[in-house]
């Protein structure tokens, strides 16, 4: 588990801070006198796209997400089903709200599930050959029957 949280702060955490401040670095910079770069960086450290209508991580919402995914996905390994069943209730209340929210915390509402989706048929097998270039037509009839096939179990090992 710890090579997991070291992993992750190495690969993503460091790298999307210097990213985004360096990226957002101009603003900081011209805004020193009125205080907007307070603004700027905490819209980073939040995972803002904007916030106050200072330069936060913008389209660096992607790194952001992917961290709070891997966070909650390693956080709780005993409820996935139960995140991806909250995550997909809360998309449909943020849908319905009329809420406009520039923030990494509603796209991990949306990608949370198809991510838990997607490490659940890993861990099954499903998705061995489905990136290859040469897969076939036969090839993807056989993972057609492999997910119909499993997918009830896949059900019950998520419940």
């Amino acid at each position: 588990m710890r090579v997991c949280w070291n992993k992750m702060f190495y690969n993503l955490v460091i790298p999307y801070f210097i990213l985004a401040f360096i990226k957002a670095a101009g603003y900081i910079f011209h805004h020193l006198s009125d205080g907007q770069w307070l603004w700027s960086c905490l819209a980073i450290l939040g995972g803002f796209h904007r916030l106050h209508d200072a330069s936060g991580c913008s389209n660096l919402w992607f790194v952001y997400t992917l961290i709070l995914i891997r966070f909650i996905y390693q956080a709780f390994p005993r409820k996935h089903l139960m995140l991806s069943l909250i995550s997909i209730a809360g998309t449909i209340i943020y849908n319905h709200a009329d809420m406009e929210l520039a923030w990494a915390v509603t796209n991990v509402l949306i990608a949370l599930p198809f991510f838990m989706l997607g490490n659940a048929l890993n861990a099954m097998g499903g998705g061995r050959d489905l990136g290859r270039k040469d897969t076939n037509h036969e090839q993807w009839a056989m993972d057609t029957r492999f997910f119909i096939k499993h997918g009830f179990h896949l059900l019950q090992q998520l419940l």
